[in-house]
């Protein structure tokens, strides 16, 4: 499956294992039913002697649920990469990704196995986490392309909130 750039996506009936207490709250252990989320895409290009070698993409799904103590549960997917190698790069499938977010000081991270590949297909990455934050969370990616030597980074992060529009593709 696809997802396009930005579109919106439904959380449904999905249970994660408990989260734990960050800032003095619990994050979330249950998403609830039918949340309405925001898809964005991050990508990441890296260049050298002024040409790209490489290209990571990554999509996610996002949603703030409005708490008591008037904070937000922010919840955070990644739903599918890509990597795409540019002008004959050579290099194999054993690329990494770093997947966080957070909000108030409160972090959550993940990062990948040796093992992503670099074909210029989306592929299924679904990891998900949540903390406890405000008005906003910073959403970071970081790519690590396998190049067969010294492995080139790139990364990219993108500031999101409740209102966060979808925008047109």
């Amino acid at each position: 499956m696809t997802i396009d750039k930005d579109e919106r996506a439904t959380f449904n009936n999905v249970r994660e294992p408990s989260a734990p207490t960050v800032g003095g709250a619990e994050a979330s252990d249950v998403l609830a039913e039918n949340i309405s989320s925001v898809t964005k895409t991050l990508e990441v290009t890296h260049y050298n002697d002024g040409k790209i070698k490489y290209k990571g993409e990554l999509t996610f799904a996002f949603n703030f649920e409005p708490r008591a103590d008037g904070l937000n549960t922010f919840t955070c997917e990644s739903l599918q990469y890509r990597i795409t190698k540019f002008n004959n790069q050579s290099g194999g499938h054993k690329a990494n990704l770093h997947f966080s977010f957070d909000s108030m000081g409160n972090w959550w991270g993940n990062d990948s196995p040796d093992a992503l590949w670099q074909d210029g297909e989306w592929h299924s990455y679904n990891i998900k986490g949540a903390v406890v934050a405000d008005s906003s969370a910073r959403v970071y990616a970081r790519f690590v392309f396998d190049s067969g030597g010294n492995d080139p980074t790139a990364s990219n992060q993108m500031i999101v909130s409740p209102d966060s529009p979808v925008e047109s593709s």
